[in-house]
Parts: structure tokens; C-alpha cells; sequence
């Protein structure tokens, strides 16, 4: 979700809905590394009539993690691949994979500074576009940096994030865009 609150009369810029069915099979008996099996996965700002933009994708999602030492409170490399095959398309956009693609990779480290904060990771994900939805220079590219200053789980994240690119929210999937932003999550 997308609040622009410097807008003289704040509102979501953009509100997407995400739900996924899938299947997880661990790999080599290792908790952190998986393979999702995606029969289903929908995407849509949820206006319905002709507001509505919206996809379906099927497709699959590879996770795997490197612990870099041996203590708990060690830097962890991530890498996840995910790629779909995207139907069923509103109207309005039928040229979605043009700017979102048919993939996206994810390679992020967390504890990258130690347990202080309690939980801290830096994300960058890219994925491609174009007219043969495969060039990496036509999608986007997005840097997040989360951390959480107190160990109780309950209390939120702080995120810092910068996007380059097309395809950074469905309402404005054709324009590219540089965004800097900061906010919470839950």
C-alpha cells in the first residue's frame, strides 16, 4: 500500500491485493531453503468495473540461505528466484508483463549489522521487462532496508526503501519512476 501524505488531501495512492496458493517443498531437509509450487497467484488494486487492473500468474519460487559463520547472530545471505506465467488480464492491462516482466530475483543479507538492532536486512530485488518481458534494464529495481529496534516481535518494522523502474505499484505500472520512502510494517 501507498500513502502519499504530502498531498493536501492524503489517501492511498494505491492499495494492491496479493493472495498466493501454493505448495512448499523443502530442499535438502533445510528449513530455509524451499521450492513453492505457485497454481495460483492474483494480483489486483481490487476497484473492480473499469478501475480494475488486475493478473494471474502460475509459476514457481526457489529460496535458499547461507548462514556467513557460525554464531545465531551471524549475517544470513538470501537469494530468491521467482518466475511466472502470467493470464487472465483486465483490459486496462494487457501489457502488465511489458513493465513487471515474467521474473524477479531477490538477493538480501540480514543481520548485516549485527544483533543490534534486533532484526535488520537489506533487500534488492529487480525484475525484467520490455517487449520480450525478459530485458532486466526495462523493469525495476528496488533497495529496502528494514530493521526492528526491539527484540519484541510484536513491534514494527522501520523501512527505508528506493525504487527505479516501471512497474512499482499497478496504478502506475507505465511510468518510470524514481521513489524514496520511509514507513513502518507489519
Amino acid at each position: 500500500m501507498l500513502w502519499d501524505i504530502f498531498q493536501s488531501s492524503p489517501s492511498f495512492f494505491d492499495l494492491n491485493y496479493n493472495p498466493v496458493f501454493f505448495y512448499r517443498i523443502s530442499l535438502q531437509e533445510k528449513e530455509k531453503d524451499w521450492l513453492d509450487i505457485i497454481p495460483l497467484e492474483h494480483e489486483s488494486n481490487g476497484r473492480g468495473g473499469s478501475g480494475e487492473i488486475s493478473w494471474n500468474r502460475l509459476g514457481a519460487q526457489l529460496h535458499t540461505s547461507t548462514r556467513l559463520g557460525i554464531g545465531a547472530h551471524d549475517p544470513v545471505f538470501h537469494f530468491n528466484f521467482k518466475a511466472w506465467f502470467p493470464f487472465d488480464y483486465t483490459d486496462q492491462n494487457k501489457d502488465l508483463p511489458r513493465y513487471r516482466g515474467i521474473w524477479q530475483t531477490e538477493l538480501g543479507i540480514t543481520n548485516f549489522l549485527g544483533n543490534t538492532p534486533a532484526f535488520n536486512d537489506l533487500v534488492l530485488r529487480f525484475y525484467p521487462g520490455g517487449k520480450s518481458y525478459l530485458d532486466p534494464l526495462k523493469g525495476g529495481q528496488e533497495l529496502t532496508l528494514r530493521f526492528q529496534a526491539s527484540s519484541f516481535s510484536f513491534l514494527p518494522l522501520f523501512v527505508a526503501q528506493l525504487f527505479h523502474g516501471y512497474g512499482e505499484s499497478l496504478q502506475s505500472y507505465k511510468l518510470n519512476r524514481w521513489e524514496m520512502r520511509g514507513g513502518i510494517g507489519f
